[in-house]
């Protein structure tokens, strides 16, 4: 239990540090460093404390094998792309393209339908050819998927969004299912459950560090591109409008629902540049993402077991 608290506040510390330094805290400032150092160190304390441990939480020796942390390393990066993308999008299509809620839950079908498609199939393709090409094929998908998010702007047709999340999908689905069978195939069997324990750890860890770090990298490069446009806006909801379209939406509708006309009529033209910097902003982090994703794929491909004759255990 004690290291369970301990992972869970050295994690908090390291989200809400990022978070906080995207938001145009400052980087160098206490309410920056202190989460994000502190946040270090509890997880260092962590990782010596279970070392230690008899009965760990999670059992860090085991990735001592580097096929093992391959595999970890792999799911991480594959639902901080799933998680961190998703963040952004859903700001597209409700702040950008005016969809409802229902209607941009509904436009990220694709992606699920793309995993439900491959991920079945992609164990197949494993036992054939090796989870090492596999997921790096998937990998190479998903950073292909971010690329195409370039083509994305204010008017994009319908389809065009399918097919970028279609490719994303089938990308995400081809790595999870070999990347989770080749972290178990690895682990001793007697060590099963810390194989799957740490299987569901780096899901989450890695979903949480993508929505903050691809969030933070969405607001920082939102903020500069957007630039002196806030000054319309009045100066007490400049600063929170300068993080977020959907904040910049808000104060411009708050604006126009007063009776002021002469201030309504000037935020107006808010709105135009504020998407244009979205989108702007939205490509700077879809690139930063496929970077993510190309290094994964680098990284499955230097560690990540071939066909099943290739696998090691940690005992050999």
């Amino acid at each position: 239990m004690p290291g369970v608290l301990l992972s869970i506040a050295a994690l908090a510390g390291l989200v809400y540090g990022i978070i906080h330094g995207g938001s145009g805290a400052g980087w160098t400032t206490p309410g920056v460093l202190v989460p994000l150092l502190g946040g270090v160190v509890l997880l260092a304390l962590f990782v010596w404390l279970q070392r230690r441990s008899a009965h760990p939480a999670l059992d860090v020796s085991l990735f001592r094998n580097p096929a093992f942390s391959a595999a970890a390393g792999a799911l991480a990066l594959n639902f901080f792309a799933l998680l961190g993308a998703t963040f952004y999008l859903v700001y597209y299509l409700q702040g950008v393209r005016d969809y409802s809620p229902l209607q941009s839950g509904a436009a990220l079908i694709p992606v699920a339908l793309g995993m439900a498609l491959m991920a079945p199939r992609s164990s197949g393709l494993a036992e054939r050819h090796g989870a090492k090409a596999v997921c790096a094929t998937g990998f190479l998908l998903i950073a292909l998927s971010f690329l195409g998010i370039q083509l994305l702007d204010l008017t994009s047709p319908a389809w065009l969004l399918v097919v970028v999340l279609s490719v994303q999908g089938l990308g995400m689905g081809a790595v999870m299912a070999p990347a989770t069978e080749s972290i178990m195939s690895v682990v001793p069997r007697e060590k099963a459950g810390a194989g799957a324990a740490v299987n569901n750890s780096v899901r989450q860890i890695g979903g949480a560090l993508g929505v903050a770090i691809l969030g933070s990298v969405l607001a920082a490069s939102y903020s500069a591109h957007l630039g002196s446009t806030v000054d319309a806006l009045p100066a007490g909801a400049r600063a929170e409008a300068s993080q977020s379209i959907v904040a910049t939406l808000e104060a411009v509708r708050d604006v126009q629902s007063a009776d002021d006309a002469d201030a309504a009529s000037a935020v107006g033209d808010v709105i135009g540049p504020a998407r244009e910097a979205f989108v702007s902003a939205m490509h700077v982090t879809a690139v930063f993402t496929a970077v993510a994703a190309l290094v994964a794929a680098a990284v499955v491909l230097r560690w990540l077991p071939g066909r099943r004759g290739g696998m090691t255990s940690p005992t050999d």
